[in-house]
């Protein structure tokens, strides 16, 4: 496989169950989206599939980047402050 063929993401959480046994068990599938997708079809497509991280794609499908939930929120309404910042 590719090393920049990114199929999924594994969340911290995942990561503390003593009873997984291996990294496909707790990879999730991972929403790719275009550079020039606007904020709120991010944020419906999220919503709808009830995730909160998103890959960012340039026009070759090149991952970019990633996008959360919180990263739109906070640009559509200004800095969150949570216990992580």
């Amino acid at each position: 496989d590719n090393p920049t063929n990114i199929v999924g993401y594994i969340h911290s959480k995942d990561l503390l169950n003593d009873s997984v046994t291996s990294v496909q068990e707790i990879t999730h599938d991972i929403l790719k989206i275009k550079l020039t997708t606007k904020y709120h079809q991010v944020l419906e497509q999220m919503k709808s599939q009830q995730i909160h991280i998103a890959l960012v794609e340039d026009e070759n499908q090149q991952a970019i980047g990633i996008i959360t939930m919180e990263n739109i929120l906070e640009n559509i309404v200004g800095d969150i402050k949570d216990e992580h910042d």
